[in-house]
Formats: structure tokens, C-alpha cells, sequence
């Protein structure tokens, strides 16, 4: 098998014309050429496609009366000459993202991995678990700016395989040859990037934005800092009125469970977010998949407008109506990985005529008819079909669409030097991003705080949740003194907290973050932000209810639970400097609890599978976290795990901040060590907890707390957090960056 990698060429100034194969070019960037005469319509020369052409109505080469009479009509009807020639681009060199590419392809060969064996055996016998199944076969094509290019063939043709080729997007896995050329120019996958728009066939979109706030996100982040804010929005406006977006341009987007704007609104408001920098070069990934057919012409009369102002619209369709074909300038049809049909759409018919497959009934929709053609039929096996398929395929090779096609790839990729930096446009110039770090981040946060503020009732909930489990456990310790009977419930109170404080707020982190990860890739595809921007924009928006929260908890629990009378005569702090540490401990812990959230939820990128890896995780730092079990008794093995245990510090600081002060204890003396026993599993360790009962500083000893060390605790608490943090955001960049 012979190819390459993708990599891209210089393209050749060509006196070669893209005749009749590539359609009209009705764009203001092509204009008919006085010194060429344009290439005439490819038909067969055989004898027996003369008679089929004949049959269908359609005679061999014009008489000249005949000719001029046709270009009368043509004149009368203002359709322009289908010549091309690259001589008449109107690109321009200096200017990278000027309209007017021409999209080449040649010899594309893809190749997909397939699980034939269990990876244990083939690890074992030392053999490779994947085979390869060739889904590209050497396809080659151009797409013309001016002009919209469909796409098409059965489900398995390798259609959106050949899309992914040309954005040089999702190819992870796959073992991709052959050559893509822009417009005479070397360049790799960011720089196309940076030169096109991609609408992806699911909309991902924030549900509590409105569509216009949306749009103007979008202008904010792509359209750069050259533009000034009443730049930015006179555009925004202008393409809201191009995508006919303004009567729901108030209306918030919705969710799959909150439905507001329509499905073919919604395809609009992706075209309008791409649209916003008028980008030379526009995939679209079935644009019109999940819409009935009115919706459907709307949206592809949109992609029709944007080829005639001077785009190079690419686009995979599925299953078109008839006005919607009729859209179409260039048609490309896949089938079993090959090109079946490269040429105009309004001669496919034609060709299938000439294929020996005509379409009897004019009535009928000609994209129902040649996709009827390339399915698979009902009772037919796969040799046939495989038969057929190769016949057309063959037909279209040799046929005058197929030579012009071929020619034309193959002449592309000869190009001298000189040439090549006379048309070399320095894509490298071109900032990836157009806005800084800093700008970024702003607008993630005031995107994302917006979010939070759109949701009084996720809010509403949480806190009902934070107020209904702290008068309940306020409830249950309301007013206890501190005795020798109550040692363990104020011990039992302080790790409530620290558990409340993290599945109170974990969880609802994972489901926020997974929930948001679609349109984190979508918009970092589109060079609108670097995954960093968002991660810490996101965190400072949600460090406001983070913050809060744990404080309302705090102050339920502590004048519930604690008599601060007994705070005050048992030791040395006041009830309120105990007070101040006992929220921060629980704000550390609730920090630190969806620093976990996000790093779940970056690693897993689901849902499903975050919420099941989680509790793997907290439950051992949980039951090692002091109170389940005595530190001085853990086994070697398990030993380590008390150290990463982000419970064990927060529950330590709690113990700290508590009895490090506490001298005596009420009814707590040598004679009466009841809690003692019940709680000192080692002997030696209840001896010396013995000499001295009532001394705060001995019971932590005797539980292996450290006394003294608040703010070590509330160090290593940061320290998890840090560490937790930047590993989401690494997850997270990678998790983006290699979809």
C-alpha cells in the first residue's frame, strides 16, 4: 500500500479549467476566462452511452445552432460559465484569511483498527488485538469556493470519514495516507484550524444562555481584542439577521430536559457562532440530521448563501429532499470507501444513466434514487453488492468526471519552488487564539457565574439540602455540654462535618463538569479558549456558592450543637475564635471535596463512570480518616492511606481547633474512665491517656492526632487541593486536546 500521511502541498497555477465536473461557480471569487473556452460537459463516447444518452433525452454534441440557442438561454437566464481556473482566484497572499481556497485531495487511504482477539491472549502469544478494515480507498476530489459541495452515500461509505480527513479532526486510532492541499499551501491541522469553521452534527450548546448571549460569547472570544465592543456587537447583530435569528434571539437555548428553541434554530445558532470571523473554508457534519424537511431547506439554503458569498462549503448529508438537493453545485458519492460520482449535482442522473442505471420515474427524488442504487437491496448478498458497487466505481474512473478529477489531483501536486512562495500565505502569523489568557478566563468566569445565577432552583435545592442536614444534626447534639459522657459526641459532630462537607458537594461538581465537557471540546476546536482558561473560570464562578454554603452549615451546626459557656471555661479561646477556625476547617473540606469532583470528572469524562469511581476512592480515606478506626491500630499495609486521607487532616484540624486548649473536662477524672475503655483499643495507649484524663491534648494522642498543628492541617488540606486542581486541569487538557 503506498501513501503517506497527511501532510500538505503547494498548489500549481494550472492553465487547466475545472469544467462541468465541479459545477457552477456562482461566487463572486471566480470569473469566466475570455482567453480559455471552458471544458464541455463530460458524457461517454461509447456507442452504447450515446444511445442511453439519446433514450434519456439528452443528444450527442450540440449542433453550433443548437450551441448558440443554449447560450442564449443561459445568458437570458444569468447562469454563469462553469469554467475554472486557479489564475482566477481572488485570493490574496497577504491576507491568510481572505475568501477563495480551493480544497484538494488526493489518494486518501484510511485505515480503522478492529478488536479481532482478547488483548490478555494476544499479550500472551504476542500478537497485535486489532486488524485493520479500509474504510478510504485512494479518494481523490476538490471543493471549489463559491460552491457547495455534498457528501453523500450509504451508512459505512466512508463519507464522514472523509470529512474527518479533511478538518483533520477526530482521526485518533485510525492510520490516515494520502495528500490535503489548501490554496498552494503547506499546512498542518492547527493552521486549519485556524482558517475554517466546523458545525458538528450535535449542537452542544450552554442550555441557560440565550442565543443571543451566546452569539455574542462567541464575538467576545473569537473575533480578538482589535474589535471594539460596538464592532463586536454590530456584527453579532449582522449575523443574527443573516441566520434569521431574530425573533428567538432573547430566548435561552434549553437542555435535553428543558426544551425552549427549536431543533433547526438551534443548527442556525451554530452556524451563526462559526460564521462570526467569516472563515474562508465551512465543514458542516449533516447539518440537516434530526429535522423535518422545511427546517432541513432552511438550514441548507443558509450553507447556499454562505457558498455564494465566496465560502468553500463541505458538507456530509443525509438523505436530502429533492428541494434540498437541488441546492447542491458539486456532489461527491461514496460508497464502500471509493468514489462512485465527483462532479455536478444536476448531471448525476446522467451519469447513473450511463452506468446502466437510469431513473425511469422523472418524479422521483434523484438522491433517492443513486442512494437506492449503492445500498445494499433486501435479499441481497454482499458479493453483489459489492459487485455493483465496484462496477460503478469503475464506470466513474473511467469516465470523463473521473480523468478530469484525476488530472487535475495529480497536476496539483507539481509545483516549483518559485511558485511556492509566490502564493505562500503565512498561516503562521496567525494567532491560534485571538484573545490573551487573561481575557479568556474573564469571560469563562462571567459566562459561567451567569449560569449559576440562571439557576435559582439548583441553588434553591442545594441550600434546602445544606439547612435541612443541619438543623437535623443540630437537632440531634442540640446543646451538648461538654462532659466525659459527650467526649464522643462532640468527637462523632466534628466528622459529621467533615462528611457532609464532602458528599454534599462532590457530587453535584461531577455532574456540572460532565455535563459541560461536549461544549468544552466543541469551542476549543474552534479556537476560542485553551482548556486552562476555562478550568479556572469555572472554579472562581463556583467558589462563590463553595464558599457560602459551608458558611450558613457552619454557623447551624456550631450554635445548635455546642454550649459556648463551656467552650469559654474549658479553655483558653474564646467561643468565636473556635468559631472562625471551625468554619474555615469545614470551607477547607468543602474545597477540597470538589477539587475531587473535578478531578473525577476530567479523568472519567462521564458521568456514570465518575459516580462509580468516587466512592472506590473516598470510602478507604474515609474509614482511615480517624473515627472508625484507631490510627494506632491500622495495619503496615494500610497504613499510607492515613496520610493522603484528606478526611484524616480535616477531621485532625476539628480536634485542634477543639481540645487543644482543654485542661479539664467536667466529670472526667482518674476514677472515671469510662469513655476511656470504650474508645483506647491499645493498652499502653489507654495507660497513658489514663495519667492524664480530661486533658485535651492526651485524648488526641491517644486517637494518633497530633496536638497543635491546625494550620499544618489546614496546609496539607490546601496542599491536597492544589495537587487535586492541577491534576484536573492536566486531565483535562489532554481529555480535549486529543479528541
Amino acid at each position: 500500500m503506498q501513501g503517506r500521511k497527511i501532510i500538505c502541498q503547494c498548489l500549481p497555477t494550472l492553465p487547466v479549467k475545472l469544467a462541468d465536473i465541479f459545477g457552477s461557480s456562482s461566487g463572486p471569487l471566480i470569473e469566466a476566462s475570455d482567453k480559455e473556452a471552458p471544458i464541455p460537459a463530460p458524457h461517454d463516447t461509447t456507442e452504447t452511452d450515446r444511445k442511453k444518452t439519446k433514450s434519456s433525452s439528452h443528444s450527442a454534441p450540440p449542433s453550433s445552432a443548437t450551441t448558440n440557442e443554449t447560450q442564449s438561454k443561459k445568458s437570458t437566464d444569468q447562469k454563469p460559465s462553469r469554467s475554472f481556473s486557479y489564475s482566477q482566484l481572488r485570493t490574496n497572499p497577504a491576507d491568510p484569511l481572505s475568501l477563495g481556497k480551493l480544497v484538494v485531495w488526493k489518494d486518501i487511504y484510511v485505515e480503522v483498527p478492529i478488536q479481532t482477539r482478547s488483548r490478555i491472549w494476544s499479550f500472551i502469544r504476542r500478537r497485535k488485538p486489532f486488524e485493520y478494515r479500509v474504510v478510504l480507498d485512494q479518494v481523490s476530489g476538490v471543493a471549489t469556493p463559491g460552491q457547495l459541495t455534498f457528501i453523500m452515500g450509504a451508512s459505512g461509505a466512508g463519507k464522514t470519514t472523509l470529512l474527518n480527513v479533511l478538518t483533520q479532526r477526530n482521526l485518533k486510532g485510525m492510520r490516515v495516507f494520502g495528500e490535503v492541499l489548501v490554496n498552494k499551501q503547506l499546512i498542518d491541522a492547527a493552521s486549519m484550524r485556524k482558517i475554517s469553521a466546523y458545525v458538528q452534527q450535535e449542537d452542544c450548546f450552554i442550555g441557560d444562555l440565550t442565543v443571543r448571549e451566546t452569539i455574542v460569547f462567541a464575538a467576545n472570544l473569537r473575533m480578538g481584542q482589535k474589535y471594539s465592543h460596538k464592532e463586536k456587537l454590530q456584527r453579532v447583530e449582522k449575523v443574527i439577521s443573516q441566520m434569521g435569528l431574530t425573533s428567538c434571539q432573547y430566548t435561552r437555548i434549553g437542555s435535553r430536559f428543558h426544551k425552549s428553541i427549536s431543533r433547526g434554530e438551534k443548527k442556525r445558532l451554530a452556524f451563526a457562532c462559526e460564521i462570526l470571523t467569516n472563515p474562508p473554508i465551512l465543514f458542516c457534519d449533516e447539518p440537516t440530521s434530526g429535522l423535518d424537511a422545511f427546517m432541513a431547506k432552511q438550514v441548507v439554503a443558509v450553507m447556499k448563501k454562505l457558498a455564494l458569498d465566496g465560502m468553500t462549503v463541505i458538507s456530509t448529508i443525509h438523505q436530502p429532499s429533492s428541494q434540498v438537493f437541488e441546492l447542491a453545485d458539486s456532489l461527491i458519492l461514496m460508497a464502500n470507501g471509493k468514489t462512485a460520482y465527483h462532479g455536478p449535482a444536476d448531471e448525476v442522473t446522467e451519469f447513473f444513466s450511463s452506468a446502466g442505471f437510469p431513473m425511469v420515474n422523472k418524479f422521483v427524488n434523484p438522491a433517492d434514487h443513486f442512494m437506492r442504487v449503492l445500498s445494499r437491496s433486501e435479499g441481497e448478498t454482499e458479493d453483489q453488492h459489492g459487485s455493483r458497487i465496484e462496477a460503478i466505481t469503475q464506470k466513474y474512473v473511467t469516465s470523463s468526471y473521473g480523468e478530469t478529477v484525476g488530472n487535475f489531483t495529480h497536476n496539483s501536486f507539481e509545483v516549483s519552488n518559485t511558485e511556492r512562495r509566490r502564493m505562500r500565505e503565512d498561516y503562521s502569523a496567525l494567532n491560534q487564539y485571538k484573545t490573551s489568557f487573561r481575557w479568556q478566563v474573564w469571560i469563562l468566569f462571567y459566562r459561567a457565574l451567569r449560569c449559576v445565577i440562571r439557576n435559582p432552583m439548583i441553588l434553591n435545592v442545594r441550600l434546602f439540602q445544606v439547612m435541612i442536614c443541619a438543623i437535623t444534626i443540630g437537632a440531634v447534639y442540640l446543646q451538648t455540654p461538654l462532659r466525659y459522657n459527650t467526649i464522643q459526641n462532640y468527637v462523632g459532630v466534628m466528622f459529621n462535618n467533615v462528611r457532609d462537607m464532602n458528599f454534599m458537594f462532590v457530587f453535584p461538581c461531577i455532574m456540572v463538569f460532565t455535563s459541560d465537557l461536549p461544549v468544552i471540546i466543541r469551542e476549543y476546536k474552534s479556537n476560542m479558549y485553551l482548556p486552562a482558561a476555562y478550568f479556572i473560570g469555572k472554579n472562581l464562578a463556583d467558589t462563590v456558592q463553595y464558599l457560602v454554603f459551608p458558611f450558613i452549615y457552619s454557623v447551624i451546626i456550631f450554635f445548635m450543637t455546642f454550649r459556648l459557656s463551656d467552650l469559654d471555661a474549658a479553655g483558653e479561646y474564646t467561643s468565636w475564635k473556635k468559631f472562625g477556625k471551625y468554619v474555615l476547617v469545614n470551607t477547607c473540606m468543602a474545597t477540597t471535596s470538589t477539587s475531587v469532583g473535578y478531578a473525577a470528572a476530567c479523568i472519567c469524562g462521564n458521568l456514570e463512570i465518575a459516580t462509580q469511581l468516587v466512592p472506590l476512592v473516598v470510602v478507604p480515606l474515609l474509614v482511615l480518616g480517624g473515627l472508625f478506626i484507631n490510627l494506632w491500630t491500622v495495619p503496615l499495609y494500610f497504613r499510607w492511606i492515613e496520610y493522603i486521607s484528606y478526611y484524616r487532616y480535616a477531621f485532625e484540624a476539628h480536634m485542634n481547633n477543639f481540645f487543644s486548649d482543654i485542661t479539664h473536662i467536667e466529670g472526667c477524672t482518674n476514677a472515671t474512665d469510662k469513655y476511656c475503655h470504650q474508645i483506647h483499643l491499645d493498652p499502653e495507649v489507654r495507660k497513658a491517656a489514663i495519667d492524664a484524663v480530661g486533658h485535651g491534648p492526651n485524648l488526641m494522642v491517644s486517637m494518633k492526632m497530633r496536638p497543635d498543628v491546625f494550620w499544618i492541617d489546614i496546609g496539607f488540606l490546601l496542599g491536597i487541593t492544589l495537587v487535586l486542581r492541577l491534576i484536573a486541569v492536566i486531565a483535562l487538557h489532554i481529555r480535549v486536546t486529543r479528541r
